[in-house]
């Protein structure tokens, strides 16, 4: 097996030394051993007394990375946590590897008064955004199309039954994925108002009968 090594040795006010050990078949080893590399790996780092640092930046700063490559990966230092774009060059989705210090947007909504109601009749909806988000965007939506204005309630009187009502939450915080996040579902139950027919006869007298229809 042919293997080339180089030493290397840097000076920052001390010197430190390192060992690179290529493989002829492909493959990189960098350590203080000269050990070769593990034959599944492209680059392989190893040591007991040190780590390995990905680029550190803003969430600004790796927005502005031009065609930032699929699987790409920092460290967020303004959410404390590695990103990786789950996305393409031309569409970049930074996601978040696991981690239990990121907010989740998320949103539910409740409706008042609750249950059926009568045609013509205000209900007010009321948003509640996740735990932590903060200053969000509001998006209210009557079967799918925008309605009403940027605002955490909604109210009308022009459902009608079967409409269903959803508020979508957007947020710019740098710290929370899954933005934007869509509620639950509201599915109205609007009863029509009946007309009522029918009057009183001339000569109506106390205790006699009158027929009315709905």
């Amino acid at each position: 097996m042919k293997k080339i090594l180089y030493s290397v040795i840097a000076f920052t006010g001390f010197s430190i030394c390192f060992i690179c050990t290529a493989q002829a078949q492909g493959g990189v080893a960098v350590n203080t051993t000269g050990a070769v590399p593990d034959s599944s790996a492209v680059f392989d780092v190893s040591s007991i007394t040190k780590g390995l640092l990905a680029p550190r930046m803003t969430t600004l700063q790796r927005n502005a990375i031009s065609g930032p490559a699929m699987g790409l990966t920092i460290f967020n230092i303004d959410c404390g946590v590695y990103n990786y774009n789950a996305g393409t060059p031309a569409a970049p989705n930074w996601a978040t590897i696991s981690a239990t210090n990121v907010l989740i947007a998320g949103v539910s909504i409740a409706a008042n008064p609750v249950g059926a109601i009568c045609a013509g009749s205000n209900v007010t909806f009321t948003a509640t955004p996740a735990n932590g988000i903060n200053s969000p965007s509001y998006q209210w939506k009557v079967n799918g199309n925008n309605a009403g204005t940027n605002s955490a309630t909604f109210t009308t009187s022009s459902l009608n039954n079967g409409d269903v009502v959803t508020c979508v939450l957007t947020t710019g915080e740098n710290c929370v994925s899954g933005s934007p996040a869509t509620s639950n579902p509201i599915t109205m139950l609007v009863n029509i108002v009946p007309v009522i027919t029918g009057t009183t006869p001339a000569g109506f007298c106390s205790g006699s009968a009158v027929t009315l229809s709905a």
